[in-house]
């Protein structure tokens, strides 16, 4: 078999490949036999059709299998040749192949670089500790809270609704120009703080000056800039009535509140539990931190041509979950949404956040290809018992049964070896940070 190699540029490869006509009739010849054993064919008992017939009957299924074992074989034997690992299918284009001549085909695909060393000697890491909690960041987690238990009750002084007001409202919409005969859709209750800017440009403001009871109809258009393309500049018509006007009653943060809500002895209890929560919260996210900030110095200290494919994925992974947490926020509607919908919003959040997108795929690329070396190179390793203690230990500090836990990662293959591959970067981290120079800042609270 003839494999010539081209690199011709960066890290693409294109192979051009020539298998010999006795290989493609050998491959022809085995795939036929293994048909001839596998299919029943009238007049004959399973696997004792002549071969010339089963040929016949079956060429369409032959021909494409005999060129799929073909290709697989000569691509395989291509990568061990010539020491080449794609980072993806690669992309196959075949010439004429009448099964009696040599089968030539090429196949272009993209290479994992060859990292023959990763240099962490001495590497300067600047890195700010986040401040310490305070009495203060208690008090504003407390106030979530109490907010959390805030109850509404409608205020008693016949008035119209003003800025700043929680009111209770029923609405109905429909979009102009849909339908000749437009119907309101289903009404639903909402609670809306006025100009807190929740709704569609305009709607609080039309319910200002409301009394209730009052029952009042508008258009509205949807912005430009609305996350939904297709709803872009298209008119809609609400129908909203004022049920109420509502006065915030905030409970007493007390004993009481505290042994019947949140399951703690007492207040000074509960706050005491939650600043150890906060303090835990900052130094896990001093250690990730620190963790970003020595992945981002190793990566400016070691240049590596890196895959755009492995890229791109990491691109499309990005988006998928921003799109997903903009469901979540109620950004879109997904049950409204088409796949083209879908297609336009996830293009549209690409193209807003670009930059950030890109920069955030090309580093996370080039962190992983140089952790993947040193895991290597330092030969870290972890056992399943080993991993599951660390998850164990990890989820029990935060007051999960560590048992559960295990039970969870097991059943969860995706999770678990996730979990693995920080556990690895762990070890490496704990390796290389002894050869780290550490500037750290000062916090801000202390500037």
């Amino acid at each position: 078999m003839k494999i010539e190699v081209e690199n011709y540029t960066g890290l693409k490869h294109r192979l051009n490949i020539s298998v010999p006509a006795d290989q493609v009739q050998k491959t022809i010849d085995n795939v036929t036999k293994k048909w001839k054993n596998l299919v029943t064919i009238k007049g004959f008992r399973k696997g004792k059709a002549p071969l010339q017939i089963v040929s016949s009957q079956y060429a369409h299924e032959i021909r494409s299998e005999s060129i799929r074992s073909l290709v697989n074989s000569s691509m395989d034997e291509a990568m061990d040749r010539h020491q080449l690992v794609p980072t993806d299918s690669p992309e196959v284009n075949l010439q004429q192949f009448d099964g009696s001549s040599d089968f030539n085909f090429t196949a272009e695909f993209e290479t994992f670089p060859k990292i023959d060393s990763v240099s962490y000697e001495g590497l300067e890491v600047d890195f700010e500790p986040k401040p310490e909690v305070t009495e203060k960041d208690v008090d504003e987690f407390v106030q979530r809270f109490q907010e959390i238990f805030t109850e509404y009750k409608p205020i008693s002084e016949e008035r119209p609704a003003q800025l700043q007001d929680v009111v209770q409202i029923e609405s109905s919409s429909y979009l102009v120009g849909e339908s000749e005969s437009p119907q309101f859709s289903q009404p639903q209750m909402d609670r809306v703080v006025l100009g807190k800017g929740e709704f569609l440009p305009g709607f609080e403001d039309a319910i200002v000056g409301m009394k209730v009871n009052d029952s009042k109809e508008f258009t509205l258009a949807f912005p430009e800039d609305q996350p939904q393309e297709s709803l872009r500049g298209k008119s809609v018509c609400f129908k909203v009535v004022l049920k109420a006007i509502l006065l915030q009653v905030l409970p007493e943060m007390n004993d009481e509140f505290a042994t019947k809500f949140l399951g703690s002895q007492n207040m000074e209890v509960f706050r005491s539990n939650v600043k150890d929560r906060l303090i835990r919260e900052r130094k896990e996210a001093d250690v990730e931190n620190f963790h970003v900030s020595v992945l981002k110095a190793l990566t400016e200290k070691n240049s590596i041509l890196i895959p755009t494919t492995l890229v791109q994925f990491q691109k499309e992974s990005i988006i998928n979950s921003m799109f997903k947490k903009w469901i979540a926020n109620g950004r879109f509607e997904e049950q409204h949404m088409s796949p083209e919908d879908k297609v336009k919003a996830k293009k549209n959040i690409y193209e807003k956040y670009k930059e950030d997108v890109d920069n955030s795929a090309q580093f996370y690329i080039h962190s992983q290809l140089l952790v993947n070396h040193l895991v290597n190179k330092l030969n870290v390793d972890v056992s399943d018992d080993e991993l599951l203690q660390n998850i164990s230990a990890k989820f029990s500090d935060k007051g999960l049964d560590p048992s559960v836990v295990t039970q969870y990662f097991q059943k969860h293959a995706k999770k678990k070896e996730d979990a693995r591959r920080a556990f690895l970067e762990e070890k490496v981290f704990a390796f290389i940070l002894e050869k780290v120079v550490v500037k750290a800042k000062a916090s801000s609270s202390e500037a």
